[in-house]
C-alpha cells in the first residue's frame, strides 16, 4: 500500500495557477515567434535592396542586416516543447490516489514552466540583439548611401 499523501488543501489552486502560467508562457512564445518573423523579414528586405545597389560604403550595413537576420532565424528555429507523457502517466497513476496524482502533475507543470521560461529568456535575448543589429544596419545603410552620393 502506498504511503498516505499529506493533506494538500491548496493543491487545486496551485495546479490552476501553474496551468494558467504555462498557457501564458506559450502565448509569450508565440508572440516572440511573430516578432522574430518580422525582424527576419525586414532584415531580408534590407539585404535584398542594399545588395542590388551594392557599393563599398554600404558593406557594414549589409553585414549588420545579415547578422540581424541570422539572429532572428536562430530565435525562430523550432524546438521541443515540454509535454506530458500520457502513457507512463496512465500506467503509474490510473489507480493511484487523486491528490497524489494531481501533485505529480503539478510538479510536472512547474518543471514545464521553468523550462519554457529559460528558453524564452534566450529567445528574448536573441531578438533584442537582432533588433539592435537591424537598427545599426539601417543607420549604416543610410550613412553609406549618403557617403556614396554625398
Amino acid at each position: 500500500m502506498p504511503p498516505p499523501v499529506p493533506a494538500t488543501p491548496s493543491l487545486d489552486l496551485l495546479y490552476s495557477l501553474a496551468r494558467e502560467e504555462l498557457d501564458t508562457e506559450m502565448r509569450h512564445q508565440e508572440a516572440l515567434d511573430t516578432k522574430a518573423g518580422v525582424i527576419l523579414g525586414f532584415a531580408g528586405v534590407l539585404v535584398g535592396l542594399a545588395i542590388e545597389h551594392s557599393v563599398h560604403e554600404r558593406t557594414p550595413g549589409l553585414i549588420a542586416a545579415g547578422g540581424s537576420g541570422f539572429l532572428a532565424m536562430v530565435a525562430f528555429l523550432p524546438r521541443h516543447y515540454p509535454v506530458f507523457e500520457l502513457g507512463p502517466l496512465r500506467q503509474r497513476h490510473l489507480t493511484g490516489q487523486p491528490d497524489a496524482t494531481k501533485l505529480v502533475l503539478f510538479d510536472a507543470l512547474v518543471a514545464m514552466v521553468d523550462d519554457i521560461r529559460a528558453y524564452l529568456r534566450i529567445k528574448g535575448w536573441l531578438l533584442r540583439a537582432a533588433t539592435v543589429a537591424l537598427v545599426v544596419a539601417i543607420g549604416f545603410l543610410i550613412a553609406g548611401t549618403i557617403a556614396h552620393h554625398g
